[in-house]
This record gives C-alpha cells, sequence and structure tokens, in this order.
C-alpha cells in the first residue's frame, strides 16, 4: 500500500540532537517508546496521513505520546485522487 505522509514535528533546539538520533535509529521500524526528557519539555507535531484507498488519518504528538485518529474532515481532502 502506498501511504503519502506530511506534517511537523516541533522540538526545543537542545533537542534537536536526540530526535535525530532516535529517528535514524529506527527509521525502518516503528517508534513507541514515546517522546520526552525528563524536565517534560516533550516535542508536539501533527502527521496527516493519505492512502492510496482515498482514507486519511492524523497523528498528533502531544505530551510525548502520539495519538493516531481520522483526519479532520476540513483536511481530508488532501486524500482525494482525481
Amino acid at each position: 500500500m502506498y501511504v503519502a505522509v506530511r506534517g511537523w514535528l516541533e522540538f526545543d533546539h537542545g533537542q534537536r540532537e536526540q530526535v535525530e538520533r532516535t529517528l535514524a535509529e529506527h527509521r525502518d521500524d516503528q517508534y513507541a517508546d514515546g517522546w520526552g526528557d525528563d524536565d517534560l519539555d516533550r516535542p508536539v507535531g501533527f502527521f496527516l496521513l493519505s492512502d492510496e484507498r482515498q482514507r486519511s488519518t492524523s497523528w498528533t504528538v502531544r505530551d510525548g505520546e502520539v495519538a493516531d485518529t481520522v483526519a479532520p474532515a476540513e483536511l481530508r481532502w488532501f486524500a482525494e485522487r482525481p
């Protein structure tokens, strides 16, 4: 199945090295260990996934955790194909 992913991840500049290392270490698998530091300064973000069957899903990153939900209605057009 083909899936397109668009989104962003926001984090403190001091966390950049840690975030890059985590992403590199888990490039080919799912990373499910959560995000965050001991000081509770955790990354936030939003990702929109659309597949070849014209379905959309969103991933919201908040408080170091990822929530997987149906994409908001106003963004579902990203998955539509002519």
